[in-house]
């Protein structure tokens, strides 16, 4: 906006913004008076507590009265809000509608596992030559940071990825482990996946969902990393619904 604003001097355009709001009535100066002494206070005892931390350079002492300090400094700045929004006021926007965020089902974390073949599941001994009843592939894969605003306070690794059908039967709900590896089949992670939506015998659907994000466990930084073109995903299927109520266990 102050960008644009400028712009328009330069170019001689008339330029406005306008915003629907009131504005919050000033305190008197009795309630200023009152803010002024809380913020004296809170100073008197600030200037305490740093005497008091000064006692302790290290130690658990020291940390308990760090976070003192932070407490106070927290409480100064409070005060001097209300100090200042009191004096002056505060221009409050109306009617200002913010887009709901929606966050896609979140797949459960697993611990890391090698990457099963996609196009091989493992059934009961000796039968390791059984075909997947599914073909994937990942379509997309994005971060989706917090919006406190919107209530949202978890990051999340979103994805979609294309389920295909390759059985003659119409598919109800399946699970299994969804793994994702670099180009080599290194395993990054893997996570359970549970979907209880039908896909029809022949036919793919795509299915978006997402992973909570935890910057502090490598595995997690290396899968918002990577581009969608350097990862690959491999699904171990564990139980199939098929519509017409039968089972299949893998």
């Amino acid at each position: 906006m102050l960008n644009e604003k400028r712009d328009s001097f330069i170019r001689r355009v008339d330029l406005h913004y306008i915003v629907k709001g009131h504005g919050l009535r000033p305190e008197s100066s009795a309630e200023l008076r009152t803010v002024g002494q809380d913020i004296k206070r809170a100073e008197a005892h600030l200037e305490a507590d740093q005497r008091e931390a000064a006692k302790y350079p290290v130690g658990f002492l020291h940390l308990i009265s760090l976070a003192a300090l932070e407490a106070d400094r927290l409480t100064m700045a409070q005060l001097r809000l209300a100090k200042y929004s009191g004096k002056y006021g505060l221009a409050i926007p109306a009617d200002v509608k913010m887009p709901p965020l929606t966050i896609p089902a979140v797949a459960k974390r697993t611990t890391f596992l090698p990457a099963a073949d996609s196009t091989k599941e493992a059934g009961p001994p000796g039968s390791h030559d059984e075909v997947s009843p599914f073909a994937v592939r990942l379509i997309s894969k994005n971060f989706q940071d917090a919006d406190p605003d919107s209530g949202v306070y978890q990051q999340f690794i979103t994805f979609k990825i294309d389920f295909k059908n390759q059985t003659k039967k119409n598919i109800r709900a399946f699970d299994g482990i969804l793994s994702f590896t670099d180009l080599l089949g290194n395993p990054i992670l893997s996570s359970s996946l549970a979907i209880n939506d039908p896909i029809a015998a022949g036919t793919d659907r795509i299915f978006e969902r997402a992973m909570e994000y935890n910057e502090f466990m490598g595995a997690d930084r290396e899968l918002r990393a990577e581009s969608t073109a350097n990862i690959k995903v491999r699904f171990s299927v564990k139980k199939v619904l098929f519509d017409d109520g039968t089972t299949k266990v893998y």
